[in-house]
């Protein structure tokens, strides 16, 4: 699954649309619709502005597995 993929997934789950996204956050609707259709990944702000009008976290919203992250650290296959 994408980034933009997941962002689409996430939101839907919380039921907004694009535009009640887009609107919510402050940005443009061709800002939300180039992202979660993989054609320009925008600034971290816009992705922490996305997520906080969701009431998720970041992480939740573009689909990132934070405990596959802390298995690898426990591993010792993380380094730097």
């Amino acid at each position: 699954m994408t980034i933009g993929e997941a962002a689409t997934q996430a939101r839907e789950k919380q039921n907004f649309s694009r535009k009640q996204l887009a609107e919510k956050s402050g940005y443009d609707y061709m800002t939300l619709y180039y992202f979660e259709e993989g054609l320009r990944f925008p600034k971290i702000t816009t992705i922490v502005a996305f997520a906080d009008v969701l009431g998720i976290s970041i992480d939740e919203y573009i689909g990132r597995n934070i405990s596959i992250t802390e298995q690898i650290v426990k591993e010792g296959e993380l380094y730097g």
